[in-house]
């Protein structure tokens, strides 16, 4: 079980020829990303850029933790994407923002720094490792594909007035 401190500051200043801005950014992995502007300025900013949606997940490897639905930010609400990066203590590396409202992050930790560390199988219970494997093994027989269609859904009739449940689909591939 990863414990970690809620906090993880990383300061982080952005100039251009008239103004100075200087953030300090918090990231607390599972909750939530925010900002905080560190000026004088009567009306700075400070707020929340993404709250814990999953994970963005690629050929079976965690690539990127997901903070969505931030503060509005124009037409838009603010959204991060969490890197990983072996290092020896937990903390926040670096901030970017390579586009208005879409922030990167990395984050080190020790714990990602085993070649397997951000394989899926692995951090899967029993059950859904053995459903994983059912699934691969169909995949590898042709019965399934990697195109999820739901099965067909039979015309009503009198003896069939209600449409089938489709609660138990729940194929990712």
């Amino acid at each position: 079980v990863l414990v970690m401190s809620p906090i993880n500051y990383v300061t982080h200043q952005l100039t251009n020829a008239t103004q100075k801005f200087c953030y300090k950014y918090e990231l607390c992995p599972f909750h939530n990303a925010t900002q905080h502007e560190q000026t004088s300025r009567w009306n700075a900013y400070s707020g929340i850029l993404g709250v814990w949606q999953g994970w963005d997940i690629s050929n079976c490897t965690f690539m990127a933790m997901l903070l969505k639905e931030g503060d509005s930010c124009g037409s838009r609400n603010r959204e991060v994407r969490v890197l990983f990066i072996c290092g020896e203590s937990n903390r926040l590396l670096r901030v970017a923002e390579p586009e208005t409202c879409s922030y990167t992050m990395e984050f080190s930790s020790p714990l990602v720094c085993h070649a397997h560390a951000l394989l899926v199988y692995p951090t899967l219970r029993e059950s859904l490792r053995n459903e994983w494997d059912q699934l691969e093994q169909a995949l590898y027989d042709s019965v399934i594909n990697k195109q999820v269609t739901p099965p067909p859904i039979p015309p009503l009739s009198p003896t069939n007035p209600t449409l089938p449940s489709t609660s138990g689909l729940s194929l990712l591939l």
